[in-house]
């Protein structure tokens, strides 16, 4: 993996690496946990079925703590040894001898495993042993059979649930274990040939992303200093001083920069670094107050030009001195606003890109990770035809609905971007989109009313343009 983050090439593909990386770690790691788990929970329902005390569970499950501690000492062996090593391996490529380097790093890696393999054993063993004897005794308590309370005993340890719990874990550990060797080896080869890097701080950039994650994404910090994370210190992602509700399935990860290409950046963003910052501000802001927020900048002059909200779900105004900009066909000004309904475009967005020429691009990012974006609109024609679009959108809405399908607010995204792309196949408009997890799921689930809403669309516009 590369060690240097240049630019927004690098940062993609450091963020894909990595996680593909940590991925495969954690799976394993899964499959072994779980395995002990189900163990567990096997021998303790025969140890209460022979004895059915809470003691004699207590007593079985101590006995499991070293298998649990064997687990996670392989895990982090294996996680601090590939993660550190593709760091040394990058400043090998630069001919550097870090040999006395990596041999500091082998110390403070033993450390990390004596410090927190037995820790978390102990951890997984206490919360299972608390699980397994509330069981016990609500099922004494509901007067169940022995062998029932085994029974249940064995479902609570072999089950989904637990396989859940195993993968929360193991992603947990995997990435506190990954971060850790990438953070430490850094700042040791940082240090030892004074290259001062600065670390910075790189969300996963999708809808899943915690909100003071995201408003975190882009900090910088010399590499010994902790990041600001919602008012928590943290030295980097996974760092248990931020507390469960920053480390647990986090995906967070760091890159490194130079001095030079901190002075670079900071002179003159790229628009990428601009699209990525504006997005991560409304995402997270949407996400903390349900409202829609907006942020705009000048993509000629790399700057931001304003960044607020009128504390409303469904709009959010455009300032008069940013009307103004727009009104100038010579600016290139992009706008990025939230949808909390994750819907497509709507007709006033797009307007919007048309009657105002130095409005360059215009996005909608939804709460569930889809993105949409607009520009090159056809203002005359969209002005003409969107309020009619709106009418076959509404009756082909009612239409399904009619067929026995219970309105959801799925539609209404799936409807909305169905009309989006009509329009644009039509020649009307420039439109994109990137979908995510679930709306892909959704139009899955709605792709008749899709088809039939893109049909009616189309078929008017033609007839409208002669066609």
């Amino acid at each position: 993996m590369k060690l240097i983050v240049k630019n927004e090439r690098d940062r993609k593909n450091l963020l894909r690496d990595h996680l593909r990386l940590q991925k495969k770690h954690s799976d394993a790691a899964t499959k072994e946990i779980f395995t002990v788990m189900s163990k567990m929970g096997s021998r303790v329902a025969q140890a209460y079925e022979e004895a059915p005390q809470v003691n004699s569970v207590s007593i079985s499950i101590s006995g499991h703590i070293f298998s649990i501690e064997k687990v996670f000492k392989k895990l982090y062996q294996d996680v601090l040894n590939q993660f550190s090593s593709g760091i040394f391996n990058s400043f090998n490529k630069k001919h550097l001898e870090i040999k006395g380097t990596q041999h500091t790093f082998d110390s403070l890696a033993n450390s990390f495993i004596r410090n927190n393999a037995l820790k978390q054993a102990e951890f997984v063993s206490n919360t299972t042993t608390k699980e397994i004897i509330n069981i016990i005794r609500k099922g004494q308590s509901n007067g169940l059979p022995t062998r029932d309370i085994a029974q249940r005993i064995k479902q609570a340890t072999s089950g989904s649930i637990s396989l859940s719990r195993a993968n929360m874990i193991a992603v947990t550990e995997t990435h506190n274990a990954a971060l850790y060797a990438g953070h430490e080896s850094s700042k040791i080869i940082s240090n030892d040939f004074n290259l001062g890097l600065q670390k910075e701080w790189m969300s996963a950039e999708d809808g899943r992303v915690r909100p003071s994650h995201a408003i975190t994404d882009g900090q910088k910090r010399h590499i010994d200093d902790d990041f600001d994370v919602g008012g928590q210190k943290m030295s980097r992602p996974g760092d248990g001083k931020g507390g469960a509700n920053n480390i647990i399935r986090c995906r967070c990860i760091l890159g490194y920069k130079n001095q030079e290409d901190i002075r670079n950046e900071e002179e003159r963003p790229s628009v990428e670094k601009l699209d990525r910052d504006a997005r991560n501000h409304v995402m997270a802001y949407g996400s903390l107050t349900g409202n829609e927020h907006l942020y705009v900048y000048d993509s000629l002059k790399r700057k931001r030009l304003v960044a607020h909200t009128d504390g409303v779900v469904n709009s959010v105004s455009i300032p008069r001195n940013v009307v103004a900009l727009g009104s100038n066909k010579k600016n290139e000004i992009i706008l990025h606003h939230n949808h909390p309904s994750s819907s497509s475009l709507s007709g006033a967005d797009i307007e919007l890109i048309g009657k105002f020429d130095g409005f360059k691009r215009i996005y909608a990012h939804g709460h569930n990770g889809s993105q949409y974006w607009a520009e090159k609109v056809d203002y005359s024609k969209i002005k003409a035809y969107y309020k009619s679009t709106d009418i076959i959108v509404e009756r082909a809405l009612d239409l399904y609905i009619q067929k026995g399908n219970r309105y959801n607010n799925g539609m209404w995204t799936i409807a909305t971007h169905a009309r989006n792309k009509a329009i644009a196949d039509e020649g009307l408009m420039t439109y994109g989109h990137k979908l995510s997890k679930d709306s892909k799921r959704l139009m899955k689930k709605h792709e008749i009313l899709y088809a039939e809403i893109y049909k009616r669309v189309s078929i008017f516009i033609g007839v409208k343009n002669g066609s």
